[in-house]
C-alpha cells in the first residue's frame, strides 16, 4: 500500500518527490557543514598547536567516559524476552540487544556527566565564596 502523501499532487510535483528532494538537500547540507567542522578543526590544529592538545584531551575524556559508560551498561533484555515478549526473530535479537547496550550506555554517560557537572557547579560555588 502506497502512502496516501505521495498521492496529493500539485501541478508536475507530488509531495512525497518533493519530500526525497528536501531530504536529500538535508544530507548534502549536513554533509557540508560536517566538512566545514573538519577544515576548521584542522587548521586551528595546525595553527595553534596546544590548543590542539587540549581539544585531543578533551575528546579522549569523552572517549573515556563512554567507555566505562559501555561496560556498565548491559543488554537489558535477555534474548527469551526477546523472542517471546517483544515478538523479534532469532536473527533480530543481536540487534536488538546491541541496540540496547547503547541506549544504556547513552543514559550512564548522561548521568555520569550530570554529576561532574552539578560537582563542578558546587565546587565553583564554593571556590567563589573563598575567594
Amino acid at each position: 500500500m502506497e502512502d496516501k502523501a505521495t498521492d496529493i499532487a500539485f501541478g508536475s510535483v507530488t509531495i512525497g518527490s518533493y519530500a526525497d528532494f528536501l531530504m536529500y538537500a538535508s544530507y548534502g547540507l549536513m554533509a557540508l557543514a560536517l566538512l566545514g567542522v573538519l577544515l576548521g578543526v584542522v587548521f586551528k590544529m595546525a595553527t595553534d598547536p596546544k590548543s590542539a592538545v587540549k581539544s585531543i584531551a578533551g575528546v579522549a575524556l569523552i572517549a573515556a567516559i563512554f567507555g566505562i559508560s559501555w561496560v556498565l551498561a548491559d543488554g537489558a533484555f535477555t534474548e527469551e524476552q526477546q523472542l517471546v515478549h517483544m515478538g523479534l526473530k532469532r536473527d533480530q535479537v543481536t540487534e536488538a540487544t546491541n541496540i540496547s547496550k547503547l541506549v544504556g550506555s547513552g543514559l550512564y554517560m548522561f548521568y555520569i556527566l550530570a554529576a561532574v557537572t552539578a560537582i563542578a557547579a558546587v565546587f565553583n560555588s564554593f571556590a567563589k565564596v573563598f575567594k
